[in-house]
């Protein structure tokens, strides 16, 4: 039987391409030939596929409006998610008394439809072997970093065209559990560069601080420097990037649509917590074994597993890279194929990639018509 350089028979790749032995030779004289990997990789088919209905747009110009010029470094520390913040506008005595109401609420759940002793079992078992990163040491910043390098194994690096490094390293990210999108960082002075946080969050900033001091303090994180270094490193005070030529990879993890539509008033209802929590076990896999791709092929990869780790907001990652539309309220991204409920993260990378468009699928639009009725 025919061998396309060892890799699959013709009959095998058929199979896998759901044909079967019905048809095979109809089939077959359609069905692209690829002799090696390096060919695959170049093909119009690694490319990320998307319904017709979802158009491209021009680069830096997703759906929702943005003016670049208005566009300021943001310290992530200040969000919603923090009791510094939220006492800040509801009175600290105020916040402390939601805070207390909220933990007495999610008592009286206990036992209820979707928090069951087996709802419970699964929210922790969810968790399991799930490790947050420490402020004081590297984390998943740069990776385990225990894949040799190309210099340590005496060979060049891996270069190609943009285009190429894309399709691989989408084919890649997709293997290993993720889809992906991609968009320029830049060098320093870009104006992609006032995207990175002053300040990274570093787990929720006091959300369940309840300790006996009051107001909560402002929590504490590292702050993120630009500086003419290669490789970028964490000390523990300070995150330090490369002024170097970097590229934003927007990633993706699904999660449990039916699981989260558990959730009650208060979302850490086990089965929507579950849900919730997975996203972030899961990305912790995916992040290191894409960090220790990129350094097998010569290159490095920045990021984090929590939420409060990121070097740059994932929202504007994933819209900017055409991986999903802006929502109304400005906080969530909705996926055209997905929908909302899903987990995003950025990995930062010194490997030159193509930047994908923005898209318009109508979402954002339809955002504002279902808000505009609502009036």
């Amino acid at each position: 039987m025919n061998q396309f350089h060892s890799m699959v028979s013709r009959r095998d790749f058929m199979k896998g391409l759901g044909f079967g032995a019905i048809g095979l030779g109809a089939a077959a004289a359609a069905a692209p030939v690829f002799h090696d990997l390096d060919e695959l990789i170049s093909s119009e088919g690694s490319a990320q596929k998307r319904p017709w209905w979802v158009k491209e747009r021009e680069l830096d110009d997703p759906t929702v409006e943005l003016d670049w010029n208005m566009l300021k470094p943001h310290d992530c520390r200040l969000t919603t998610q923090a009791d510094y913040v939220n006492g800040q506008y509801a009175g600290d005595d105020a916040w402390k008394q939601v805070k207390a109401e909220g933990s007495a609420f999610s008592k009286t759940l206990l036992g209820g439809k979707g928090n069951t002793v087996r709802d419970k079992a699964l929210g922790s078992a969810a968790q399991a072997n799930l490790a947050f990163e420490s402020v004081t040491t590297d984390g998943h910043f740069a990776g385990p970093q225990k894949v040799a390098t190309p210099e340590k194994l005496g060979l060049p690096k891996w270069t190609g065209t943009h285009e190429e490094a894309s399709k691989m390293l989408r084919a890649a990210a997709t293997f290993l559990g993720a889809r992906t999108g991609f968009s320029e960082l830049g060098a320093g002075g870009s104006k992609h560069r006032n995207l990175i946080y002053t300040y990274q969050r570093r787990g929720s900033g006091g959300a369940s601080y309840m300790g006996s001091g009051w107001p909560p303090p402002l929590s504490v994180a590292p702050r993120q420097v630009q500086e003419d270094i290669d490789p970028g490193y964490i000390d523990g005070e300070l995150i330090h990037i490369p002024n170097k030529e970097l590229w934003k990879v927007a990633c993706m993890v699904p999660m449990s649509k039916e699981a989260w539509r558990t959730a009650q008033p208060d979302y850490s209802v086990s089965q929507a917590s579950a849900a919730n929590i997975s996203r972030y076990r899961l990305w912790s896999t995916v992040l290191p074994c894409l960090q220790e791709f990129l350094r097998g092929i010569g290159y490095m990869g920045y990021g984090g597993v929590s939420s409060g780790s990121q070097i740059v907001p994932s929202e504007s990652s994933a819209v900017l890279s055409g991986l999903a539309e802006m929502g109304r309220h400005s906080e969530a991204i909705i996926d055209p194929e997905y929908g909302s409920n899903q987990g995003y993260w950025t990995l930062v990378t010194d490997l030159p990639l193509a930047p994908d468009h923005p898209i318009d699928a109508g979402i954002f639009r339809f955002c504002h018509t279902v808000a505009a009725h609502s009036l």
